[in-house]
């Protein structure tokens, strides 16, 4: 749910829009902890090494987990869009990265795109403007919203050109030059609950609303649900997110 893409092409969130999906207390909400876990564990277990960077950091959710579990991550942002104080020096916000300077981009060599590439026109020639953009990049670790079957109203709402699925993954990958070290669906156990939703009703709810009081532990326990059930089923097994770890 992270606002993504650094382009001029209508991908900068609006207000309504980020009051749907950044509700204040989100970071506590079972999707925003598990994806953040499943993210944090992609990037130690293949090694990822050096600055960390997010394009497309919305309010920092990632960025603030990621710090504050040792790793050096920063962030840019395309809407002038509100952070905590703690993240004032690690986000920048209402810039494109088309213009970052180039001592700013050589500092990283890991670029973050969580839900990015779904909101782009043309993201073969994104992914390549990038590598020609960060010289000192060598991983890309990506995140997409899975399986165009799923594809509703909420994608719609958000500027989605599309879902991704296993096979779409891989050609942009090798159409980029980037090679994948780690593909996986996540988010499995959410599939088969959003296709009976769509079968039923045609369309989903827009708005993300964050857990309080007791609602907090309730939806931690579902967040070690997802993440296990991240990690224990099949790689391939359809879910409502994809994630990729990639090499330049």
């Amino acid at each position: 749910m992270d606002r993504c893409a650094q382009t001029k092409e209508n991908t900068e969130f609006t207000s309504a829009q980020y009051e749907a999906i950044y509700p204040e207390g989100i970071e506590h909400h079972y999707w925003t902890k598990s994806r953040n876990w499943i993210i944090a564990k992609a990037i130690k277990k293949y090694d990822v090494k050096g600055k960390i960077l997010e394009i497309g950091c919305g309010k920092g959710l990632v960025v603030e987990y990621l710090n504050k579990n040792g790793f050096d991550c920063s962030g840019v942002e395309l809407a002038d869009v509100p952070v905590s104080p703690s993240l004032q020096d690690k986000i920048l916000t209402g810039k494109d990265v088309k213009d970052l300077s180039s001592d700013y981009c050589d500092a990283f060599s890991t670029i973050l795109l969580l839900d990015v590439i779904e909101h782009i026109a043309d993201p073969v020639s994104f992914l390549r403007n990038l590598k020609t953009k960060f010289k000192n990049l060598k991983t890309i670790v990506l995140t997409a919203p899975a399986r165009q079957e799923l594809f509703s109203n909420y994608d719609e709402f958000n500027g989605h050109y599309r879902r991704y699925d296993w096979h779409m993954l891989r050609s942009l990958a090798a159409e980029t030059n980037i090679r994948v070290i780690y593909q996986s669906y996540f988010f499995h156990a959410l599939y088969l609950p959003a296709r009976l939703i769509l079968w039923l009703f045609g369309k989903r709810k827009l708005y993300m609303t964050a857990p309080s009081g007791i609602a907090k532990w309730i939806h931690t326990a579902i967040a070690w649900f997802m993440y296990f059930d991240a990690l224990l089923l099949p790689k391939k097994l359809g879910g409502t997110s994809l994630i990729a770890v990639m090499k330049i």
